[in-house]
């Protein structure tokens, strides 16, 4: 019923869509372009090796009787640029970009009435350069700037060969990765993740653990989205970009890691393309691990008793699975293009402990030593599919793109504790009685997602698009605990604790719409855009109790550009966020996450809303570029978790769910690429921010604040024409919350490149946390308890990897075989 429903609101939306694009275009038919000034030069500038767009590439016109520069223009998103006012004349132009070779068009003739002049595109390659004998092939930045978003390429990361999504964004701005790979953007863990702009089935951070970076072309950051796209995830989007090769026949690229932490991985893509098809295959396999030790101290405060509870933690964590996909498009006509993409796979996390703990009081009256071992695994199967159509009016950018997506997933998660009462040396008592905990968590979720978008070129300049959108998804989850008495020895039996057995469904239905307007008037560039989301949600659990919320929420989104000169961009954005709580934060029934910490979620836990502006200059210069970019974030209602005391005696605390009053983070980050000699590049970036969170929290008005600051250093050396060496540093200094605080961390990694067989095998060898200093500390103090944690992972953990391209064509003369298309070329670096 609520399809049927949904997709009544759907068809209403695109009637008005078309309604209001037929007005527009009904405008703009009338005003007959005689808006444009005369005397006009205009192109598009691309990257020679993949046709990709250039944006900031640097234009200058000359007068060809004396070779003066008489102005220039700075190319935008789509590679577009337009210089005007021209006089009568002849000119020729000269196209340039950082590592590329320049280019210069000549024979440009202005003459009434013939006074606008559109030119070929201009395609750069990239730059040579022989250094004693060796030939040095420039290649793209590690990260690059548009109007809204950093894009990383993934192939200048050496130090992340072998590894997952989360070892390049440890070296990515804006991002920040902890010790055990959780990823957090600006201080926010709240983000989304997309592929090749889809959704995932999996959480965004288990997706980024388990997705191989050997099939990763690039990572966008995108802090500040438009209203295009969804407004979930206080810190943005991570849209992550995979590897994909169009040329005609066959090709491919073949990886596989081993590392001295036991971990391993393998991945395979192939490509082919014959007429009018493209299709691709691909699988991977993972198992990755790491170790490291651990020590937690706790006390609770009673009356007259303080109750310490201390243990000192080896642990592993583990994530393993594999995944399958493939699909293919089809161009119908070249107008019409069909796609359709799949994906099957199986992911699994888990953590097995071993701990030794003492319980004493003060004053003392007991002193208790155990030594317990625990096994946590959670894993399960899913499937994913993605029908997209995209229609094409006309060569302007006049098109309408319609997607269908479905995904399912289920879990199985399985806790297990096992306290054994010891010695004061923590050996086992033979005839000690067995303690301990037991739960067992299944669950399932489905997701749709139907949406059509509408893009119409009003001019040369100006763009008008419109879309609408329905996403329905539905997840039930069942709990069972028993404690280790509740053991029958006699049937092998467990028999599970009725008090704390439950099962909840979690339905949730948005409906949205959204329209933007992007343009460009002389050296200034705006995009502004307005989504509108009506949210449908419910959750009911085993006690029969239901909570439901029904409410509209309103998303504007401002972009602008200021190209001030042919070296200096300023950029400045804002958009509207917006956390929706998930299920498990709302179910109010207690569950055991283990025998010292209880969860319980919060039914009255409402969204929380951000405010994000951004501003960044960026600067060019001979041998590199800067940028600067400051931001500011107010968040309300934020979503925390807070830790409470629930039986001092028995040292049990209580995790549930607040929405905390305000929360802000208002900073900088600063990045420096340059070329520091032909053999050596250098990569610092630093970003600062001052962290305020206040709160009314247990009845104390609550206000904190820290400076946060991490920093980011990396150097690339070029050995020779086939070795390439990569040093990186990272610092992440410490923060607070609004309980507690968090140390800080520094590491170091070092990897070294070389490739074979005219670069179609490459072997990448690296040692991650050289010197053994990746470890953090955080605290807890409030007034009934103090908790104090440390954790150091295992470190000078070295990795080797291989990759084989199949079928890598050798470019010749114009940089592509001979029939070769102008389509991306895969750049198997992992």
């Amino acid at each position: 019923m609520k399809i049927m429903k949904s997709t009544q609101n759907i068809l209403a939306v695109v009637a008005a869509i078309f309604l209001l694009a037929g007005s527009v275009n009904a405008q703009r038919g009338n005003n007959g372009g005689g808006n444009k000034p005369q005397g006009t030069i205009e192109g598009h500038v691309y990257d020679a090796g993949d046709d990709e767009p250039l944006e900031f590439a640097n234009v200058s016109l000359f007068k060809s009787s004396d070779s003066s520069m008489v102005t220039g223009a700075i190319a935008d998103k789509r590679g577009h640029y337009i210089i005007e006012p021209v006089s009568p004349g002849k000119y020729y132009l000269i196209a340039n970009f950082i590592g590329y070779s320049k280019q210069k068009i000549e024979n440009i003739t202005l003459r009434p009435p013939d006074m606008k002049v559109k030119l070929d595109p201009v395609k750069l390659k990239i730059a040579s350069q022989n250094l004693e004998g060796v030939n040095i092939t420039a290649e793209r930045n590690r990260v690059e700037y548009k109007i809204d978003r950093k894009i990383i390429n993934v192939s200048k990361d050496l130090n992340a060969a072998g590894g997952s999504a989360v070892d390049v964004l440890e070296n990515t701005p804006s991002v920040e990765v902890d010790i055990e790979g959780n990823v957090s953007v600006r201080g926010s863990e709240n983000f989304k993740v997309y592929v090749d702009g889809k959704p995932t089935v999996l959480d965004g951070n288990d997706f980024l653990q388990q997705l191989p970076a050997s099939s990763i072309e690039q990572i966008e950051i995108i802090t500040n989205p438009s209203a295009k796209y969804d407004p979930d995830g206080s810190g943005g989007i991570i849209n992550v970009i995979t590897k994909k090769d169009h040329r005609a026949g066959v090709n491919g690229i073949v990886n596989a890691s081993v590392s001295t932490d036991e971990s391993m991985s393998g991945d395979f893509l192939l490509n082919y393309k014959t007429g009018k098809v493209k299709w691709f295959v691909g699988a991977d396999y993972r198992d990755r691990r790491f170790g490291g030790q651990g020590k937690i101290d706790r006390e609770t405060y009673a009356p007259d008793t303080t109750f310490f509870y201390s243990a000192s933690r080896e642990r592993e964590f583990i994530r393993d699975g594999y995944s399958f996909k493939t699909g293919f498009d089809y161009e119908i006509n070249d107008r019409n293009t069909l796609s359709l993409s799949g994906t099957a796979g199986n992911y699994g996390f888990g953590i097995d402990m071993n701990s030794k703990i003492t319980n004493y009081t003060d004053p003392v009256t007991l002193t208790e030593y155990f030594h317990s071992e625990s096994v946590m695994d959670r894993n399960g199967d899913y499937y994913q599919g993605t029908l997209n159509y995209d229609l094409q009016f006309n060569d302007d950018g006049h098109r309408l793109q319609a997607m269908a997506y479905y995904s399912t997933r289920d879990n199985e998660s399985y806790d297990n504790q096992e306290d054994l009462p010891a010695d004061a040396n923590f050996e086992p008592f033979e005839d000690g009685v067995l303690e301990g905990v037991r739960s067992t968590e299944e669950g399932d979720e489905d997701s749709y997602r139907f949406k059509i978008d509408y893009s119409l070129p009003i001019t040369e300049d100006q763009k008008f698009e419109a879309g609408a959108q329905t996403r329905l998804s539905e997840e039930n989850n069942t709990y069972d605990f028993s404690f280790y008495e509740n053991y029958e020895n006699e049937t092998g039996q467990w028999v599970n604790d009725p008090d704390f057995y439950n099962e909840y469904t979690f339905d949730r239905h948005i409906s949205s719409v959204y329209s933007t307007y992007s343009g460009t008037i002389g050296i200034l560039g705006v995009q502004a855009g307005f989504r509108g989301e009506f949210t449908d949600r419910s959750i009911s659990n085993i006690t029969g109790d239901s909570f439901v919320i029904n409410r509209w929420d309103w998303f504007p989104s401002l972009h602008t550009s200021l190209d001030i000169d042919d070296k200096h961009k300023l950029m400045a954005s804002y958009s509207k966020r917006i956390r929706r709580p998930r299920g498990w934060f709302l179910d109010p029934v207690i569950s055991y996450r283990d025998r010292y910490t209880l969860r319980q979620g919060n039914p009255a836990l409402e969204p929380e809303y951000t405010d994000s502006y951004d501003l960044s200059l960026m600067k060019r210069f001979d041998k590199g570029f800067a940028t600067i970019e400051a931001f500011y974030r107010n968040t309300t209602n934020e979503i925390t978790r807070i830790n409470q005391l629930y039986d001092a005696e028995e040292n049990i605390m209580l995790m549930t769910f607040e929405n905390i009053n305000k929360e802000e983070r208002m900073g900088a980050e600063l990045m420096i690429n340059a070329d520091l000699l032909k053999w050596w590049s250098a990569n610092v970036s630093g970003s600062y921010y001052r962290f305020v969170v206040e709160d009314n929290l247990d009845g104390r008005n609550i206000s904190r604040q820290s400076n946060n600051w991490t920093l980011r250093l990396n150097n690339d050396f070029t050995l020779a024409e086939n070795s390439r060496i990569q040093l990186r540093g990272y610092y992440r200094g410490p923060s607070i919350s609004i309980q507690g605080e968090r140390g800080s961390f520094f590491y170091t990694s070092v990897a070294v490149r070389h490739d074979f067989m005219q670069k179609r095998l490459n072997v990448t060898a690296s040692m991650r946390d050289v010197f053994g200093t990746m470890g953090r500390e955080s605290i807890t103090d409030q007034p009934n308890y103090y908790v104090k944690q440390d954790f150091n992972r295992d470190s000078q953990i070295v990795r080797l990897s291989v990759s084989y391209k199949i079928n890598d064509y050798k470019r010749k003369r114009n940089g592509r075989q001979d029939g070769e298309e102008p389509d991306a070329e895969m750049e198997g670096d992992f």
